[in-house]
Protein backbone atom coordinates (compact mmCIF):
# COMPACT_ATOMS: atom_id res chain seq x y z
CA UNK A 1 0.00 0.00 0.00
CA UNK A 2 2.87 2.38 0.79
CA UNK A 3 4.31 1.79 -2.68
CA UNK A 4 1.02 2.82 -4.31
CA UNK A 5 0.88 5.95 -2.19
CA UNK A 6 4.47 6.89 -3.07
CA UNK A 7 3.77 6.37 -6.77
CA UNK A 8 0.58 8.42 -6.58
CA UNK A 9 2.48 11.26 -4.92
CA UNK A 10 5.23 11.11 -7.55
CA UNK A 11 2.78 11.14 -10.44
CA UNK A 12 0.70 13.89 -8.83
CA UNK A 13 3.82 16.06 -8.84
CA UNK A 14 4.22 15.38 -12.54
CA UNK A 15 0.75 16.58 -13.43
CA UNK A 16 0.44 19.37 -10.86
CA UNK A 17 0.90 22.79 -12.35
CA UNK A 18 4.30 24.20 -11.35
CA UNK A 19 4.52 22.22 -8.09
CA UNK A 20 8.27 22.04 -7.62
CA UNK A 21 9.01 22.25 -11.34
CA UNK A 22 10.45 25.05 -13.38
CA UNK A 23 9.09 25.61 -16.87
CA UNK A 24 11.04 23.85 -19.62
CA UNK A 25 12.59 21.48 -17.10
CA UNK A 26 11.79 18.36 -19.12
CA UNK A 27 14.54 16.23 -17.61
CA UNK A 28 12.81 16.32 -14.20
CA UNK A 29 9.56 15.09 -15.78
CA UNK A 30 11.45 12.38 -17.68
CA UNK A 31 13.23 11.35 -14.49
CA UNK A 32 9.96 11.09 -12.52
CA UNK A 33 8.39 8.94 -15.21
CA UNK A 34 11.54 6.81 -15.44
CA UNK A 35 11.33 6.21 -11.67
CA UNK A 36 7.63 5.33 -11.78
CA UNK A 37 7.71 3.25 -14.98
CA UNK A 38 7.83 -0.18 -13.37
CA UNK A 39 4.74 0.58 -11.25
CA UNK A 40 2.78 2.62 -13.79
CA UNK A 41 0.83 -0.25 -15.37
CA UNK A 42 -0.18 -1.70 -12.03
CA UNK A 43 -1.63 1.61 -10.94
CA UNK A 44 -3.14 2.97 -14.18
CA UNK A 45 -3.95 0.07 -16.55
CA UNK A 46 -7.65 -0.22 -15.69
CA UNK A 47 -8.15 3.55 -15.66
CA UNK A 48 -6.43 4.01 -19.04
CA UNK A 49 -8.27 1.06 -20.60
CA UNK A 50 -11.58 2.63 -19.51
CA UNK A 51 -10.55 5.84 -21.30
CA UNK A 52 -9.74 3.88 -24.46
CA UNK A 53 -13.06 1.99 -24.34
CA UNK A 54 -14.94 5.30 -23.98
CA UNK A 55 -13.14 7.19 -26.77
CA UNK A 56 -12.20 4.71 -29.48
CA UNK A 57 -15.76 3.78 -30.59
CA UNK A 58 -16.10 7.35 -31.93
CA UNK A 59 -13.49 6.77 -34.64
CA UNK A 60 -12.77 4.15 -37.27
CA UNK A 61 -9.05 3.58 -36.81
CA UNK A 62 -7.07 2.78 -39.94
CA UNK A 63 -3.76 3.68 -41.48
CA UNK A 64 -0.76 4.82 -39.49
CA UNK A 65 -1.34 5.79 -35.84
CA UNK A 66 0.84 7.78 -33.44
CA UNK A 67 0.58 6.90 -29.75
CA UNK A 68 1.44 10.39 -28.47
CA UNK A 69 3.06 10.12 -25.02
CA UNK A 70 2.91 6.33 -25.18
CA UNK A 71 4.37 5.70 -21.73
CA UNK A 72 4.56 1.97 -21.02
CA UNK A 73 2.55 0.99 -24.09
CA UNK A 74 -0.86 0.50 -22.49
CA UNK A 75 -2.58 1.76 -25.65
CA UNK A 76 -0.55 -0.76 -27.68
CA UNK A 77 -1.89 -3.54 -25.43
CA UNK A 78 -5.39 -2.35 -26.33
CA UNK A 79 -4.66 -1.85 -30.07
CA UNK A 80 -1.85 -4.32 -30.72
CA UNK A 81 -2.95 -5.24 -34.25
CA UNK A 82 -2.83 -1.69 -35.63
CA UNK A 83 0.04 0.06 -37.45
CA UNK A 84 1.08 2.20 -34.49
CA UNK A 85 4.26 3.77 -33.20
CA UNK A 86 4.68 5.32 -29.76
CA UNK A 87 6.69 8.37 -28.79
CA UNK A 88 7.70 9.39 -25.29
CA UNK A 89 10.52 11.21 -23.51
CA UNK A 90 10.94 8.61 -20.76
CA UNK A 91 13.47 5.98 -21.78
CA UNK A 92 12.33 3.58 -19.07
CA UNK A 93 8.69 3.86 -20.13
CA UNK A 94 9.75 3.26 -23.74
CA UNK A 95 11.77 0.22 -22.70
CA UNK A 96 8.65 -1.30 -21.15
CA UNK A 97 6.48 -0.37 -24.17
CA UNK A 98 9.01 -1.94 -26.51
CA UNK A 99 9.08 -5.12 -24.40
CA UNK A 100 5.31 -5.40 -25.09
CA UNK A 101 5.95 -5.24 -28.83
CA UNK A 102 5.18 -1.58 -29.49
CA UNK A 103 7.33 0.19 -32.05
CA UNK A 104 8.71 3.20 -30.19
CA UNK A 105 10.74 6.34 -30.71
CA UNK A 106 12.35 8.55 -28.09
CA UNK A 107 11.16 12.11 -28.57
CA UNK A 108 9.65 15.27 -27.19
CA UNK A 109 5.96 16.04 -27.80
CA UNK A 110 7.00 19.64 -28.54
CA UNK A 111 9.29 18.57 -31.40
CA UNK A 112 8.04 15.25 -32.71
CA UNK A 113 10.63 13.15 -34.57
CA UNK A 114 8.30 12.48 -37.52
CA UNK A 115 7.64 13.89 -41.00
CA UNK A 116 4.84 16.31 -41.82
CA UNK A 117 1.60 14.48 -42.62
CA UNK A 118 2.92 11.08 -41.61
CA UNK A 119 -0.06 9.85 -39.57
CA UNK A 120 -3.75 9.19 -40.17
CA UNK A 121 -4.49 9.32 -36.43
CA UNK A 122 -2.82 10.75 -33.35
CA UNK A 123 -4.02 9.33 -30.04
CA UNK A 124 -2.98 11.47 -27.09
CA UNK A 125 -4.42 10.12 -23.85
CA UNK A 126 -3.61 11.99 -20.64
CA UNK A 127 -0.48 13.66 -22.02
CA UNK A 128 -1.09 17.37 -22.62
CA UNK A 129 -1.59 18.34 -18.99
CA UNK A 130 2.08 17.48 -18.43
CA UNK A 131 3.22 19.98 -21.07
CA UNK A 132 4.56 23.41 -20.20
CA UNK A 133 3.97 24.38 -23.86
CA UNK A 134 0.67 22.74 -24.86
CA UNK A 135 0.16 25.06 -27.82
CA UNK A 136 3.44 23.79 -29.29
CA UNK A 137 2.49 20.17 -28.60
CA UNK A 138 -0.87 20.69 -30.35
CA UNK A 139 0.81 22.32 -33.36
CA UNK A 140 3.09 19.30 -33.56
CA UNK A 141 0.11 16.92 -33.48
CA UNK A 142 -1.45 18.87 -36.34
CA UNK A 143 1.85 18.94 -38.27
CA UNK A 144 2.31 15.16 -38.24
CA UNK A 145 -1.33 14.45 -39.17
CA UNK A 146 -2.36 13.97 -42.81
CA UNK A 147 -4.71 16.60 -44.25
CA UNK A 148 -7.76 14.49 -43.46
CA UNK A 149 -6.29 13.19 -40.19
CA UNK A 150 -8.01 12.82 -36.85
CA UNK A 151 -6.89 13.06 -33.26
CA UNK A 152 -8.21 11.91 -29.92
CA UNK A 153 -6.93 14.20 -27.19
CA UNK A 154 -7.70 13.62 -23.52
CA UNK A 155 -6.46 15.25 -20.36
CA UNK A 156 -7.42 15.72 -16.73
CA UNK A 157 -10.56 17.89 -16.66
CA UNK A 158 -9.00 20.55 -14.41
CA UNK A 159 -7.05 21.69 -17.50
CA UNK A 160 -10.10 22.12 -19.74
CA UNK A 161 -10.33 25.93 -19.51
CA UNK A 162 -6.67 26.26 -20.44
CA UNK A 163 -6.45 23.58 -23.14
CA UNK A 164 -9.81 23.67 -24.95
CA UNK A 165 -9.18 27.09 -26.59
CA UNK A 166 -5.79 25.82 -27.78
CA UNK A 167 -7.39 22.71 -29.28
CA UNK A 168 -9.94 24.89 -31.09
CA UNK A 169 -7.10 26.90 -32.65
CA UNK A 170 -5.66 23.78 -34.29
CA UNK A 171 -8.63 21.46 -34.87
CA UNK A 172 -12.32 21.15 -35.53
CA UNK A 173 -13.86 19.46 -32.50
CA UNK A 174 -16.23 16.74 -33.69
CA UNK A 175 -17.28 15.54 -30.26
CA UNK A 176 -16.19 15.79 -26.65
CA UNK A 177 -17.18 14.15 -23.39
CA UNK A 178 -16.13 13.85 -19.78
CA UNK A 179 -15.51 10.70 -17.83
CA UNK A 180 -14.42 10.33 -14.23
CA UNK A 181 -11.19 12.34 -14.42
CA UNK A 182 -10.66 13.29 -18.05
CA UNK A 183 -12.24 15.32 -20.80
CA UNK A 184 -11.78 13.78 -24.25
CA UNK A 185 -11.93 15.51 -27.65
CA UNK A 186 -12.43 13.81 -30.99
CA UNK A 187 -10.87 16.19 -33.52
CA UNK A 188 -10.30 16.61 -37.26
CA UNK A 189 -8.01 18.93 -39.14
Amino acid sequence: MALGKALAETLEKVSSKNKGFEKNDHWKMENLYDKSAKFYDLRYRSMQFAKYRNALPYVHLKGKILDHGCGTGLLHEHLKYFDMIGVDNSREMLRIAESKGEKVKFGDIHDLPFEDGEFDFVLSFTTLQNSDKPETALREIRRVLKNNGSAIISFIHQFQKKLEPLIKQQFKIIYFFRNVEDVTYICKI
